[in-house]
């Protein structure tokens, strides 16, 4: 190989090794990371359900996870596709594999071990391993900030309101569940997965405490209180633990900013405050 040769392809290898990473991101949790991470310049699309806000306002949004589109993502031109393992199509991810797209595609988490491994996975293939040793030490401190105001011997109903209706989170791998998990408390309801349940039932359940997941950007609590007033004459109801959670940081399971929220529900119902609800 000829100096001029070898120059050359160093030359083209230090060009692509510079080029700078273009993030598409598949759902809010990954959203939610990539940011953390210190990665929001990065991003040249998200989807649907992260947060329309701040720097992400005037990103393009990709639509529904599962449902990508293979032509709407590459004319974005990106390097890198993050999201979790309900990302699809598989016709859609083996297009942008053979572009040379690159995916991290992470397990959805429904345990906190789960999420730290996350965390690192997604550290490691972005090359922020250093970024990542603060969130990992604020992951710490959170865990143990859950583990000291447990909410153990509570029975917690989780509900998930979409579309004018509503379901309440069973046992199993889903992201109700693993809400109640990171707050100590036992699940009220008696069966798998979600499921549709009358008033009347719930009110059976007796529920200590109701968490509410939908569009924050309303009050789902407060909406579900008005449509079902029965609702207040639960356990929860009369000590005011209803609460709002925020939908969007369990879209694929836990995620950071569910921590945030598992927290703050731990603190209100430990104080008190209707400001929080």
């Amino acid at each position: 190989m000829t100096g001029s040769l070898l120059a050359g392809l160093m030359l083209a290898l230090q060009v692509q090794a510079a080029e700078p990473m273009r993030l598409i991101s598949a759902d809010a949790g990954a959203t939610n990371m990539i940011v953390a991470l210190g990665l929001a310049d990065s991003l040249v699309a998200v989807d649907v359900t992260s947060p329309a806000s701040g720097d992400l306002a005037e990103l393009p949004r990709i639509g529904y996870h599962r449902n990508l589109s293979a032509e709407g993502l590459l004319s974005l031109s990106p390097t890198h596709l993050v999201g979790t393992d309900h990302m699809g199509p598989d016709t859609t991810l083996s297009v942008l594999e053979g572009a040379g797209i690159e995916l991290i595609r992470l397990p959805a988490a429904y345990s906190l071990p789960a999420l730290e491994s996350n965390l690192k996975t997604m550290a490691e293939a972005l090359g922020r391993e250093a970024q990542a040793q603060s969130l990992l030490d604020r992951f710490a401190a959170q865990t143990a900030e859950l583990q000291t105001h447990s909410l153990k011997g509570n029975k917690v109903a989780f509900i998930l309101s979409a579309r004018g209706g509503f379901r309440l989170a069973g046992a199993g791998s889903n992201a109700g569940q693993a809400m109640i998990d990171l707050l100590g408390a036992d699940n009220v309801a008696d069966f798998e997965n979600y499921r549709t349940v009358s008033m009347e039932s719930l009110l059976a359940m007796e529920p200590d405490v109701i968490l509410v997941a939908g569009e924050m950007s309303g009050d789902p609590a407060a909406a579900l209180l008005d449509s079902q007033p029965l609702l207040a004459h639960t356990p929860a109801g009369k000590r005011g633990h209803i609460y709002s959670v925020d939908g969007a940081s369990l879209v694929a399971g836990l995620s950071l900013a569910a921590l945030d929220e598992a927290e703050r529900v731990a603190n209100a119902v430990g104080n008190p405050d209707p400001s929080s609800h």
